[in-house]
């Protein structure tokens, strides 16, 4: 009786095991056919089971397919910590980051991107994007000083982007450094058609 019980429980254990590689392999196989229901299902369960980088990256895929932006946040940020070589993990969190106003944390997540890419340029525009959020939005609380780190670095990496130009003058100028401020106006007005 005592061997028919292992016995048992070794076949239950295989069987537990294949039924895994079975979840990961066939929410694969549902989300290339674009069965995005029945992809989540066994995707979801693989993920608890045995993630792999292949098979995250699908789950994600399917959460962007059905518009849920947090459960896509969410494996993005458990992406970055079990696969930080993947640089779409921290393209997600931070883009996401940036549609919520969540500046400070978008900066933090692509200056840790950056460290591995360091001339990616979708990372370095993302990462100006985010301290011109985060500028504007301490200028619009009559912060300037602190907005003028943020601004500067904005356009620094984008100089092209009149509107952080903009922002900058205005904090400068919300913050006495007149002279500085009038020198990036007028540059701008050199640049910027008048508008009749």
């Amino acid at each position: 009786m005592d061997r028919f019980l292992r016995v048992w429980a070794l076949v239950a254990l295989a069987g537990m095991c294949a039924g895994a590689q079975d979840a990961c392999e066939q929410g694969a196989e549902a989300a290339r056919q674009r069965d995005f229901a029945r992809a989540q299902t066994l995707l979801e369960r693989c993920r608890g089971e045995r993630p792999s980088l292949e098979s995250l990256l699908l789950l994600a895929a399917v959460y962007q397919a059905g518009k849920q932006t947090e459960a896509l946040y969410d494996l993005a940020l458990e992406g970055m910590q079990r696969f930080p070589a993947e640089p779409r993990f921290y393209l997600a969190v931070a883009g996401e980051d940036g549609r919520a106003g969540r500046f400070a944390h978008a900066i933090e997540v692509l200056n840790q991107a950056l460290l591995r890419w360091p001339v990616e340029p979708k990372l370095q525009s993302l990462l100006a994007n985010a301290h011109f959020g985060e500028g504007r939005a301490l200028l619009n609380a009559e912060k300037a000083e602190a907005a003028l780190p943020h601004l500067r670095k904005a356009v620094k990496l984008e100089p092209a982007d009149v509107e952080a130009q903009l922002n900058l003058g205005r904090a400068l100028h919300n913050s006495h450094q007149r002279v500085e401020a009038l020198e990036i106006f007028e540059a701008l007005s050199k640049r910027t058609p008048a508008v009749l």
